[in-house]
């Protein structure tokens, strides 16, 4: 897995640093969605094709099967989510072969999910989302929990500081995790996480308040990391040294009512007028670059997602 290149070439970074309309880029961004699209969609036909999802030798490939089936049913998440939105637009047709399959991968597979890193946590949310859709139980919201509890317990102020910020992908981290480097990482992620605020509104609008009552102490004790551009267009920087660090904590005692507000909000400010076209293609730069994630735009991804879903149920 490559990492992006951060130049001024990039036509997103162009039409946000002068201020130019997104119309201005509607013919460039419509091919590369489609071709996104096209390409998830071959993806998944070689999933259905597939009897197992084993990589070379199985003993070997142990160690990193969970955290591929990750990679894996976030994709497959927004292809689902793709499709039911293409399919309520009248863009395509359903296919029943195409979306039983989406439907029993992600129910058989939901089991794998692997949380390495912060930077899974939006391949996460991207299956959640999707599962909603598919799934009537509260299992979506379990999977909110246990991401929640998983940040608390690895770097929560008792924890081994062990998870790590999402500005370090699998390749990164995983020779430490593994123990393959002859030297300790130098890095700590005790007492941080740049999900865990936003993971926490979208747990809180389920209203798991009794829940929330017991995690709250602990969630108080990491402080919610953030790294805010200097110029708005530096957001698709994939590296970029122009702009502020962020880290706020929560306080007790804190009304429910009170959190149940600052869940509610979902304008998206912090979210580019690029990326506010659509949800989807939101989820879709998340995935890639994580560390752009904060608790505004994962509160606006869900609801217009939601607000779509509403749209295609009374179609």
């Amino acid at each position: 897995m490559g990492r992006p290149r951060g130049d001024l070439a990039h036509p997103k970074h162009r039409l946000a640093k002068w201020g130019l309309p997104p119309k201005q880029l509607s013919i460039t961004l419509d091919l590369a969605t489609e071709g996104m699209y096209t390409l998830l969609g071959r993806l998944c036909d070689e999933l259905m094709k597939r009897e197992d999802y084993i990589e070379g030798n199985p003993l070997s490939d142990r160690f990193v099967y969970e955290i591929r089936m990750t990679h894996l049913l976030g994709l497959m998440g927004i292809y689902g989510l793709w499709r039911l939105e293409r399919v309520r637009k009248g863009i395509e047709e359903p296919d029943s072969e195409r979306d039983e399959f989406l439907r029993s991968f992600c129910h058989e597979k939901v089991k794998l999910l692997n949380l390495w890193g912060e930077y899974a946590v939006p391949q996460w949310l991207s299956f959640i989302f999707y599962f909603r859709t598919i799934n009537a139980t509260c299992l979506s919201d379990h999977l909110y929990l246990r991401l929640i509890e998983a940040i608390i317990q690895r770097n929560g102020h008792k924890g081994p500081g062990s998870l790590a910020n999402p500005y370090y992908d699998a390749e990164a981290i995983l020779p430490y995790v593994f123990g393959l480097e002859s030297e300790p990482l130098r890095d700590s992620f005790t007492k941080s996480s740049f999900m865990l605020e936003g993971l926490m509104h979208l747990y809180v609008r389920e209203n798991y308040k009794l829940s929330m009552r017991a995690l709250f102490p602990a969630i108080t004790k990491i402080g919610f990391r953030s790294f805010e551009p200097d110029e708005r267009w530096q957001f698709f920087l994939y590296r970029n040294d122009s702009g502020t660090n962020h880290d706020d904590k929560l306080n007790l005692p804190q009304k429910w009512s009170e959190l149940k507000a600052m869940a509610a909000e979902c304008d998206g400010k912090d979210v580019p007028e690029l990326l506010r076209l659509s949800p989807i293609l939101y989820l879709c730069f998340i995935c890639v670059f994580p560390h752009r994630a904060n608790s505004s735009g994962l509160r606006w991804v869900s609801t217009r997602l939601l607000e779509t879903l509403k749209e295609r149920d009374i179609g």
